[in-house]
């Protein structure tokens, strides 16, 4: 009885590495060599037939492919990142306007808030503490479209000082059916930098680090702060 001095259990090596856990981590190349050991080992009086042979260059030829588009599209990644942060960095010297939901009261003085509303109606303001609980909600009143402005006292809905920090607000505007709609407000200043962290770009605008994506508006820097 012939017996195949690589593979004596007759069975076929290749297949059997190719359908295990680990033929899915091999590479390319580790996959042919073993195609060639399985041609020059095989049984003369028992060689692959050609279906099995066609079948195992199919096999080949599949992973070849996908390790070539596994690699052209990191490529891709790779080149899309590379100019998503060259553009991103255009923006250094620029005058950028913010999203913003955030006033940081310090020295019994708050942030003025500033906002766009973009539809008439009335306008509410709601402020948060560190810890997320409501502690003011005010009615601003009836505001055309349009800037406008908002001065914090630093109390709550009690008439109570607050401890010094940063707290969050939302704005929201009501229309005549009584609706409710949220906006954040806005805030301005010169791009002094653009930071790359964590896969997320970000720019210090006065002094202060706030998503690339908060930006809603980029202009020219007005002279004045050219000067400056």
């Amino acid at each position: 009885m012939p017996v195949d001095g690589v593979n004596p259990g007759g069975s076929n090596i290749f297949s059997n590495a190719a359908n295990s856990e680990e033929s899915k981590q091999m590479d390319k190349d580790a996959f042919l060599k073993l195609l060639v050991a399985e041609i020059k080992n095989q049984n003369p009086l028992e060689p692959m037939d050609n279906q099995k042979f066609v079948d195992q260059m199919t096999q080949f030829t599949t992973m070849e492919q996908m390790t070539n588009m596994s690699e052209s599209f990191q490529k891709f990644i790779t080149s899309m990142k590379s100019t998503t942060q060259l553009q991103a960095s255009s923006v250094v010297g620029k005058y950028a306007v913010l999203e913003g939901n955030q006033i940081d009261f310090t020295d019994n003085s708050a942030e003025s808030v500033v906002y766009n509303t973009e539809k008439a109606g009335e306008v509410i303001i709601r402020i948060r503490n560190q810890d997320g609980q409501l502690i003011r909600e005010e009615n601003l009143g009836f505001k055309e479209p349009g800037i406008s402005s908002y001065q914090w006292d630093g109390r709550n809905g009690s008439g109570t000082i607050q401890p010094e920090g940063t707290y969050s607000y939302e704005l929201v505007s009501v229309n005549e059916a009584g609706e409710e709609e949220t906006f954040g407000g806005v805030e301005g200043g010169l791009v002094e930098a653009v930071q790359f962290m964590d896969d997320k770009i970000y720019v210090v605008v006065n002094g202060e680090k706030h998503r690339f994506e908060n930006i809603v508006e980029i202009s020219e820097a007005p002279e004045e702060e050219q000067q400056s």
